[in-house]
């Protein structure tokens, strides 16, 4: 017996689906494998290695700021411009590997990415010089860390049919919130106490807590070997003259491959590769153009040679044929034929509009590494939990995404019935906060955050990922990616500020007596008002555009079309 949840799709608009959600109940149906078990096992792989990674990737997050300050006496404003860079780093380096993805395959960059991150963090951990610090964490870190963050969701997009994609898209987040949960949780246990090294050094809590980070960049490093890439679909094979010719060929001839069906199989058997039909090389997109060709089962011999570049200077008719663009032309021809790719059917835009759109609420997971940690210790002393009430916002995203995504299938019910409540809940939560400056308000702050986050986000990344092209899911998901570029740093800097400005360092530079220094001014609770003010502005502008991301079909057609 296997449980399914299903019901009609919910009728109205968005807002109403989402009460109505609330009446689907499950339906159980015999046979039919789960879920979790039509999960491929090279995505379980990838899903261990974003365990490991993200817990090096949040505990560094949420200790940065705080770190830089204590370990290194860098003020609030200076780390937070630290953790601007860091950040910003971060995201170009993940741009740059979405195309090297679609050029090298996933396993190479995985086997990369993963061994810069052993360098990085090592560097980070063992040498206590802030130079080198500040090096790291706009260099070499950033760089490991981000070619490696598109991988999660170009791996899912290439591994999953449509089915069980948003499935697959929910336990990702939800491995990636174990990890920083986990993370959290080991900070507040660890960072409390001096650490006798056995080579004879004295590390601080937060430094040890570090450590283990390096260590599980050994363990991403371990099982990114294991990676395989997925193999190509659809019935075309090579040639073998064909082969021996293909990858011989001068770069600068302009050869095109051609591909012929397998004897086995009949032009009518295969209506999906019409003669002459351009399409995409599901492996190597950055390297050749594929020309499909209908090849007669009963001609004898190979099929025929390519034409070679002195038959390719003249036409039919014995006319020169026009010149081949070449040097900055060719250069702009293929940029012109990329982005012409990226733009059909509208899919693009609304990925980068729907991106931007959510900025300013999503800059509030920037204020809980900057802001919570600081605040914590300020207003309630070094005793305070911070690391733990972090955690319920890891532990919920840990929990809750599978559910809901089974809950509420992609199929059935629309992705704005989810984004827009969950932008509202998560933007108003840091009013709690406002309202009563307490541990407990600070920890329903984390929780309200949460319940917004589970509901959006997941729904948001398997919308956006849907609208990418076959075979440049990388690319795309980049390209659509670059408004967050616009906000790393900012963040970095406003958290300094508002730091700087509402919950100051101590007189006495003991963050543990801060609440009773008298000569102490501070007014955090405007602090958390300021942070819903400006979130808000995302749940009104997906809102107002809801009709334009909802319009036209997705772009990518191909394998997130097909029926298993």
């Amino acid at each position: 017996k296997h449980v399914f949840f299903s019901a009609a799709a919910p009728a109205g608009p968005p807002s109403k689906q989402f009460f109505n959600i609330m009446a689907l109940k499950p339906k159980f149906r015999d046979g039919g494998p789960s879920l979790v078990r039509d999960l491929p096992p090279q995505l379980r792989l990838v899903l261990l290695i974003i365990l490991f990674n993200s817990y090096k990737y949040f505990t560094l997050a949420t200790a940065l700021s705080l770190f830089a300050t204590n370990e290194y006496g860098l003020s609030d404003i200076e780390a937070g411009r630290l953790y601007g860079l860091w950040g910003l780093m971060h995201a170009i380096w993940g741009f740059a590997g979405s195309f090297l993805i679609d050029c090298f395959g996933i396993r190479r960059v995985a086997i990369t990415a993963t061994t810069l991150g052993v360098l990085s963090r090592g560097v980070l951990v063992f040498s206590h010089s802030v130079g080198m610090m500040r090096l790291v964490l706009v260099g070499l870190g950033p760089l490991a860390e981000g070619i490696c963050d598109p991988l999660y969701m170009v791996a899912i997009k290439k591994l999953t049919r449509r089915r069980i994609r948003a499935f697959a898209f929910a336990t990702q987040y939800a491995f990636l919130n174990l990890g920083g949960a986990i993370g959290n949780n080991l900070t507040d246990l660890l960072r409390g106490r001096t650490w006798h090294m056995p080579w004879g050094e004295e590390w601080s809590g937060l430094r040890f807590v570090l450590f283990t980070t390096w260590l599980a960049a050994d363990v991403c490093w371990l099982l990114a070997w294991f990676v395989r890439d997925p193999k190509p679909r659809g019935p075309a094979v090579w040639s073998p003259g064909l082969e021996a010719n293909a990858f011989n060929q001068p770069a600068s001839a302009g050869f095109v491959a051609i591909f012929h069906p397998s004897p086995e199989s009949s032009p009518a058997s295969s209506p999906r590769y019409s003669p002459a039909s351009p399409v995409a090389s599901t492996d190597n997109d950055c390297k050749l153009s594929l020309l499909v060709e209908e090849w007669p089962a009963a001609t004898a011999g190979p099929p025929p040679e390519p034409p070679s570049p002195s038959t390719q200077a003249s036409s039919p008719r014995g006319e020169a044929a026009a010149p081949q663009p070449r040097g900055a032309r060719a250069t702009l021809s293929w940029l012109k034929d990329e982005a012409s790719a990226y733009l059909v059917g509208g899919g693009f835009a609304r990925a980068v509009l729907l991106t931007t759109a959510v900025l300013c609420v999503s800059m509030q997971w920037k204020y809980m590494d900057t802001l919570l940690p600081k605040f914590a210790e300020r207003a309630f002393g070094t005793s305070c939990p911070w690391g733990t009430i972090y955690s319920i916002n890891s532990w919920m995203c840990v929990l809750c995404p599978p559910l809901i995504s089974a809950m509420t299938p992609g199929h059935r019910v629309d992705d704005f019935a989810l984004i827009i409540p969950g932008l509202w809940i998560m933007a108003l939560s840091p009013i709690c906060i406002y309202l009563s400056v307490s541990e407990a308000a600070t920890a329903g702050w984390i929780f309200l955050l949460s319940v917004g986050e589970v509901l959006w986000s997941p729904r948001s990344q398997s919308f956006i990922a849907s609208l990418a092209p076959v075979g440049k899911e990388g690319a795309f998901l980049a390209l659509a990616g670059v408004p967050m570029f616009f906000s790393q740093y900012p963040a970095g800097v406003i958290s300094g500020w508002l730091l700087d400005t509402f919950c100051p360092t101590c007189p006495s530079l003991r963050n543990d007596s801060c609440e009773r220094d008298p000569s102490w001014r501070a007014n955090p609770g405007s602090m958390w008002l300021w942070v819903a003010l400006t979130s808000a502005a995302s749940p009104i502008l997906v809102t107002g555009l809801m009709g334009y991301f909802r319009r036209g079909k997705l772009a990518g057609g191909g394998v997130e079309d097909e029926e298993d």
